[in-house]
């Protein structure tokens, strides 16, 4: 039978065997397609997406750190700044600790403070803050003084603000002119909002 068939196929004029090679040569690729090409070219296609997606998710995770570390940055200098706020201008009194530091600033400056007490406290007009001021009567040589209020300026980490400065000659000695003299350094506490507990003393 099978000689049959060569027999047969031999009688086969050339081009119908050309054109049915030719047939078998399209149906062996396109089953090559169909049953390997195109999953795979479809699995590339979904590997391609999904890497596209994942670089995408990248930048964005990139972008969001970028803005996490400027965010960062930024609350970490209002931090230090608030932090620096709160020293000048804190929400407590603590006269007794600033009259200490007025105190060694006057030794240290070599100025005599012969009385130091407080005053009258008073709230500013925009109820932000609180002035509380404190009186000192002292004795010195000019230079002494200048010193002195140069070390508070310098040295209080407190806001202090010197007002009311009254100067006479103190008595006669041998050396430089002596002074008598009175002034105020204010400083200032902060109002909480809406705190109401922290009031002006008298």
């Amino acid at each position: 039978m099978a000689k049959n068939l060569a027999a047969s196929f031999q009688k086969v004029p050339t081009t119908q065997k050309l054109l049915l090679g030719l047939l078998l040569l399209v149906a062996l690729g396109a089953g090559w397609f169909f049953l390997y090409y195109s999953p795979r070219l479809d699995e590339l296609k979904a590997k391609d997406d999904e890497k596209a997606q994942v670089e995408a998710q990248l930048r964005q995770a990139l972008a969001d750190y970028q803005a996490w570390l400027q965010i960062s940055q930024e609350l970490e200098t209002a931090r230090g700044e608030l932090e620096q706020l709160n020293k000048l201008l804190p929400v407590t009194r603590d006269v007794e600790g600033l009259m200490t530091a007025l105190n060694a600033k006057a030794r240290d400056a070599q100025l005599r403070l012969t009385n130091i007490v407080p005053a009258e406290e008073k709230e500013d007009e925009s109820g932000m803050y609180i002035r509380i001021p404190i009186r000192i009567e002292f004795r010195g040589t000019f230079h002494q003084l200048l010193q002195f209020l140069h070390l508070v300026d310098t040295g209080i980490e407190r806001l202090v603000n010197i007002e009311n400065i009254a100067l006479d000659a103190d008595a006669k000695e041998d050396g430089p002119v002596q002074l008598k003299g009175s002034l105020l350094a204010t400083t200032f506490m902060a109002k909480e909002p809406g705190s109401g507990n922290e009031q002006p003393q008298p």
